[in-house]
C-alpha cells in the first residue's frame, strides 16, 4: 500500500488555502468588490488634565491647576512652565492626581502665553499645554475687565470710609492689608484717567512717535513711554493727583452761591478733575459765558453751566466726537488706531487732533531725557 511522505498532509492543506485565497481575491477583483482595509490602530494618549483657573488675568495673578496627569503617576516629577519660565514643580500621586498653585510672572506682557506641563522637575519634553491670557493691571478694577470706572472708584471711597469691606474691591487694596488709603484711591484714579499699567511692548508707530518715548515726547499710549514713572497724557487731559481731598458739598443749588459773588454757580466737580476731590463734590465756581470756556464736547448753557452737547446724530457733534444715542450726548470717539480718527490721532483709545505727551505720573520722579 502506498503511503504519503511524512508531513505532506499539512503542506497540502496550506497549499489549498493559498490557492483558495488567490481564487477568492481574483473573483473579488473581477466583480469590483473591495476587500476592507485593516483599520489603523488608534495610538494610546495618556490622560493629562490641564485647565488653569483662571485662564486670564494681569501679571501677579494666582493660578491653580488640579487634575490627573498619568505620565507623572506614582510619584514621577513634572514641571509647569509659563512660556520659558519655570513657575511650579509637581509630582503625581499613584493614579496621576496632581495639584499646584503658581503666580503669573510680574514681567509678563499683555497677550496670549503658553503654559506647559513638562517631564522632570526642571522640565524636558512637553506633555500637554494650555493658553493663559495676560490682561492689563488696573488698580481699582473691581471686576477685572481691564478698565476702572467711576463706580469702582466710588466703591473704593466707600471702603476707605468703612461703608464696605475691602473684599468689595480687592484690586484697590494694593498692599492687601484690608484697608484702603488715600494713596491707593489716587493710584486707582490715575489708572481711570490714563489707562492701566502694562508691561512695555514696542508697537509699530510712525516716525513722529518713536518707541520707547522719553519724557516730554509724543505718544499714543502709556505703554509707549520708556519709564514706568511716565504716562501718556492726552491733549487737554489731567494727569491726576498725589492725594485727594475728602470734603462735603459746598452748595446744593445756584442760589447757595450768591454770597460768593456775581456769576457764581453751584457745579458738581468731577473726581477725575484738577480739584482732586475724592468723590464728586458740589462747589461754587464762576459760571461760563461762552462755549470756549467749556471742555471739548460741552457747551455753555443759558444758566451758565458747561453741559454735554445734546445730539440726535453724529453731525450734531464736534470733530472727533460721536453721538451716543442712548444718552443723547456727544462723547469722544473711541478708537484703536489712527485710521479710526480721520486727520487726527488715536491717543489712549480716544480720537484727538494732536498726539499725547509722556509726562511724569503724579508723585513720581521721572528721569529727564539725556
Amino acid at each position: 500500500m502506498h503511503r504519503a511522505p511524512a508531513g505532506s498532509a499539512p503542506r497540502r492543506l496550506i497549499a489549498a488555502f493559498v490557492i483558495a485565497l488567490a481564487v477568492a481575491s481574483a473573483v473579488a477583483h473581477r466583480s469590483g468588490a473591495l476587500i476592507p482595509p485593516v483599520p489603523t490602530p488608534t495610538p494610546y494618549v495618556p490622560r493629562c488634565d490641564f485647565a488653569p483657573t483662571p485662564n486670564a488675568g494681569p501679571p501677579g495673578t494666582g493660578v491653580s491647576v488640579v487634575g490627573i496627569c498619568y505620565p507623572i503617576h506614582s510619584g514621577r516629577p513634572g514641571a509647569i512652565f509659563f512660556d520659558d519660565t519655570l513657575v511650579a514643580r509637581i509630582r503625581g500621586e499613584t493614579g496621576g492626581d496632581y495639584a499646584a498653585v503658581f503666580t503669573v510672572p510680574a514681567n509678563a506682557t499683555v497677550g496670549s502665553h503658553q503654559l506647559t506641563i513638562q517631564y522632570g522637575p526642571d522640565g524636558g519634553s512637553i506633555i500637554t499645554s494650555a493658553i493663559f491670557t495676560v490682561l492689563p493691571f488696573c488698580r481699582g478694577d473691581c471686576d477685572d475687565n481691564g478698565r476702572v470706572t467711576v463706580d469702582e472708584l466710588l466703591r473704593g471711597v466707600d471702603i476707605a470710609l468703612g461703608k464696605l469691606d475691602s473684599e468689595a474691591c480687592a484690586p484697590i487694596d494694593l498692599d492687601h492689608d484690608g484697608t484702603i488709603t488715600i494713596s491707593e484711591i489716587m493710584a486707582a484714579v490715575g489708572d481711570a484717567l490714563t489707562g492701566c499699567i502694562v508691561a512695555f511692548t514696542p508697537t509699530p508707530t510712525p516716525s513722529d512717535t518713536p518707541t520707547p518715548v522719553a519724557l516730554g515726547g509724543p505718544c499714543r499710549a502709556t505703554a509707549e513711554c520708556e519709564q514706568p514713572e511716565l504716562l501718556c497724557l492726552e491733549p487737554g487731559g489731567f494727569a491726576g493727583c498725589v492725594e485727594c481731598r475728602l470734603e462735603n458739598d459746598h452748595c446744593a443749588a445756584d442760589p447757595d452761591c450768591a454770597a460768593a459773588g456775581a456769576g457764581m454757580v453751584c457745579e458738581q466737580s468731577s473726581m477725575l478733575g484738577p480739584d482732586c476731590f475724592c468723590r464728586p463734590t458740589r462747589r461754587c465756581i464762576p459760571g461760563c459765558t461762552s462755549d470756549a470756556e467749556c471742555s471739548a464736547g460741552q457747551r455753555c448753557s443759558p444758566n451758565a453751566h458747561c453741559q454735554a452737547v445734546t445730539c440726535a446724530a453724529d453731525h450734531d457733534c464736534a470733530k472727533y466726537f460721536d453721538c451716543q444715542l442712548f444718552s443723547g450726548h456727544c462723547v469722544r470717539r473711541s478708537c484703536g488706531a489712527d485710521s479710526d480718527c480721520p486727520t487726527g490721532f488715536c491717543v489712549e483709545n480716544g480720537c484727538h487732533g494732536a498726539l499725547g505727551t509722556c509726562v511724569a505720573r503724579p508723585g513720581a520722579t521721572a528721569l529727564s531725557a539725556p
